[in-house]
């Protein structure tokens, strides 16, 4: 799945801001006629942006990522219903494994834990809720953390940021 395309490279590759984003910024600043015709182009912005990206990679720091594609129906599960209560045994039940059986499994598929994966899709669930502009208590609430504080410090040591900090210093376009 793309959300785990770039999260599992050995390396974080910085490089300057591609000409194509300016296009595609003017696109979602422009009026609302031709939506058809802007979405096309947009589209194709963001391809070539990728490929961009893509080509500072090595094939190999996408192993992990090419490997959860024989999780396809885990990634689906997990975005609907990852939370601070989902546990492996409930991933490897899943499977018809058991908790071993599976994290043995997943992790020498994919490189690393159910456990990783299941935070990975809280922490996605989380960040759309914060996008779409819940209390923090709601969000908790929503993820099944016991309290406000215990979603914060989730949040914080996935992202090193709190969740106020996140909201105040990431907009979405």
């Amino acid at each position: 799945p793309g959300v785990e395309l770039f999260s599992n490279c050995s390396r974080i590759i910085e490089m300057d801001w591609p000409e194509e984003i300016a296009e595609i910024l003017k696109i979602h600043n422009s009026d609302q006629n031709d939506l058809l015709l802007k979405s096309i182009v947009t589209g194709s912005l963001v391809y070539s942006v990728q490929i961009q990206i893509l080509k500072k990679y090595e094939s190999q720091d996408f192993e992990g990522a090419i490997l959860l594609r024989k999780y396809i129906e885990l990634s689906q599960y997990l975005s609907a219903h990852a939370n601070a209560q989902t546990s492996v045994d409930d991933l490897a039940q899943l499977y018809g494994l058991s908790r071993g059986a599976f994290t043995r499994n997943f992790t020498k598929d994919t490189g690393f834990t159910p456990k990783n994966l299941i935070d990975r899709y809280t922490l996605k669930r989380s960040l759309e809720l914060i996008d779409q502009k819940f209390s923090f208590k709601e969000i908790a609430s929503a993820l099944q953390f016991s309290n406000e504080f215990t979603f914060s410090r989730f949040f914080k040591r996935l992202t090193g940021s709190s969740p106020r900090s996140w909201r105040k210093n990431h907009t979405k376009l």
